[in-house]
């Protein structure tokens, strides 16, 4: 058996190295050792709950570090500045005692990220940032140290939207405010937590070959270059809220204030074409700008539907949830929606929240083993019955068959599909004036579910029972229900289309699970299999697998819904979910 390829990390607790950790994980050729001066701090317990080795050192004490590197093949380190610096204590120190520790056990390769002297690419003009300063002299160490290394050049970090507050709430929408950076001055930009792990595996898996020259090479990793106004520009195009650019006087702080000024003196520093070609040719793929603000931005400053009432922008959504203090509750909040406090199983919280509502969208989450009197049934029904006293002009209900009635009871405990088509007839019935969107599986559960697992050689797709050769129907549910509650919230008050009372199954695709893991390898560039599993044992999980493998995924709405699309709604497809959702989950 081949011994562990370790990669001992520094700063696995903090951005750049727990971004490291994860993806040495996910892509399980190395095993990623971290590098801690706390092993027993709830960051290290996390470490260690995912499989992590975690070992002590201070990087001020070379002897800690030789004991905690022994036996790594490759280091990724990183330190971090403090103001003022201490001589002796200083990121100069820790990083030539990492050098030295990792040449004395013998690491086969070193990686470096670094950031260029301001003191001397200014010519002596910016004197003060030794967060800069100190980090290049700590690379002109390494490079006559004769320990086997790249670099990293690293520009600004996009995450710095939430971890330093760029991006801040205003009463009109959003603000990113810097010091001293002009709006026409160019940034170079990283998006740490995908595009930093993909250049160090990219640069883990090719060191060995001596033709690709890798050792003592510096690697700029740029996701993009823009202005901020230009950044704010799209930021604003994804959350559907005005983001403005605000140029912040001075910090009073020096070696901040001169790195502002300097990066905005020099456009960045950077002039590396993106995406880096040398890495590149090294078969890195890097994220973009745009996935970014996709994945991540939306996902913490949006919500699906809420987002899209918000970008939309002729209609005010309103949040109903049970805790109105909760972080996502004020989350959202802090974006400017009201929240409203309502228990689905209390009449009289849902007749108070509704009231002054024209249309309510509405869903209910199954619990196993369903409870008569607190389940989707009772909460539907509480649901319309309050929607109807207090006026409610449109009811959009999300749906699903009942695998009940379509089996013609050949499949009996599928609560979780039946229950809520018993919530659609009651609603059918009610008079109140409505619309039912039919959802099949979520492309989502690709992460949500970890239907998608990692391998020796790439991913596996499993599903219980579900045979290669059976259709599904697939919707990604981020996009396309937003979309189509948008469309008819937009027309249903025009008779002449027809709406009311009418059921739109909302289908994004149609294909075997065995087709969709050749399309996901297509976009990641790894093996993708697909494997039928075993039943899970469970009854509801395992019938419904059944039901949906034998009836072809049940829904044969074409695609995309011409009723839907008559109404305005651009649906989205496959091939854009794998490419902006998947890509940037798991590409490396």
């Amino acid at each position: 058996m081949a011994s562990a390829r370790i990669v001992s990390v520094f700063g696995a607790t903090g951005i750049q190295g727990s971004a490291v950790v994860g993806a040495l994980l996910k892509q399980g050729t190395f095993t990623p050792r971290a590098i801690t001066r706390n092993p027993d701090s709830e960051a290290s317990q996390k470490l260690k709950a995912r499989g992590v080795e975690v070992a002590q050192a201070n990087s001020l004490d070379k002897a800690s570090l030789v004991r905690a590197l022994r036996g790594s093949e490759a280091v990724y380190a990183v330190t971090l500045p403090s103001f003022p610096p201490v001589e002796g204590k200083d990121e100069v120190t820790q990083g030539k005692n990492m050098i030295d520790a990792a040449k004395e056990v013998g690491v086969k390769f070193f990686v470096w990220p670094s950031v260029p002297s301001v003191k001397k690419v200014s010519g002596g003009k910016y004197q003060n940032c030794t967060q800069y300063d100190h980090k290049e002299i700590v690379a002109q160490y390494l490079k006559t140290s004769g320990l086997p290394h790249a670099i990293l050049l690293i520009p600004a970090f996009l995450e710095n939207y939430w971890k330093h507050n760029h991006l801040k709430k205003t009463d009109t929408g959003y603000d990113v405010a810097l010091p001293q950076f002009p709006a026409t001055s160019l940034q170079n930009f990283v998006w740490v937590e995908r595009d930093l792990p993909a250049a160090t595996i990219t640069l883990l898996k090719n060191y060995t070959d001596a033709s690709k020259g890798i050792l003592g090479k510096e690697y700029p990793v740029i996701t993009g270059r823009m202005t901020y106004a230009e950044l704010t520009a799209r930021t604003a195009k994804v959350l559907g809220a005005e983001v403005s650019y605000t140029i912040t006087p001075p910090t009073g702080m020096k070696p901040v204030d001169e790195m502002w000024a300097f990066l905005a003196e020099y456009n960045g520093y950077y002039t590396t074409p993106i995406a880096n070609p040398d890495l590149v040719a090294l078969g890195m793929k890097f994220g973009t700008i745009d996935e970014f603000l996709e994945v991540e931005v939306r996902a913490r400053y949006g919500s699906a539907v809420v987002d899209a009432l918000l970008k939309e922008g002729t209609f005010t959504p309103r949040a109903i949830t049970r805790d109105s203090d909760s972080g996502a509750s004020q989350k959202l909040k802090a974006r400017g929606v009201q929240v409203v406090q309502a228990d689905s199983l209390d009449k009289a919280s849902l007749v108070s929240a509704l009231n002054g509502s024209e249309a309510v969208f509405a869903l209910t989450v199954p619990h196993f083993p369903h409870e008569e009197g607190k389940d989707e049934i009772t909460q539907g029904r509480n649901m319309i019955d309050a929607a109807k006293e207090v006026g409610v002009k449109f009811f959009i209900w999300t749906s699903l068959p009942s695998i009940k009635k379509v089996s013609g009871g050949k499949y009996q405990t599928c609560t979780q599909y039946d229950h809520k088509e018993i919530v659609a007839e009651y609603l059918k019935t009610s008079g109140l004036p409505h619309a039912i969107l039919l959802l099949p599986a979520f492309l989502e559960n690709y992460w949500k579910f970890g239907s998608l697992k990692k391998t020796d050689t790439g991913y596996d797709v499993a599903m219980p029972q579900y045979p290669a050769t059976s259709l599904q129907t697939f919707v990604w549910i981020e996009r396309d229900v937003p979309a189509a509650t948008l469309a008819l919230l937009k027309n249903y008050t025009d008779a002449s289309k027809e709406i009311n009372g009418k059921e739109y199954p909302v289908v994004t695709g149609r294909m075997t699970y065995a087709e969709l893991a050749a399309k996901t390898a297509k976009v990641l560039g790894v093996e993708v299999t697909y494997t039928t599993a075993p039943a899970t044992g469970f009854p509801p999980i395992d019938e419904m697998w059944a039901f949906l493998a034998e009836y072809d995924g049940y829904f044969t709405t074409p695609i995309p819904n011409p009723d839907l699309v008559a109404l305005g709604m651009e649906f989205r497809t496959v091939d854009e979910f794998l490419e902006v959702e998947v890509k940037a989950r798991y590409g490396q």
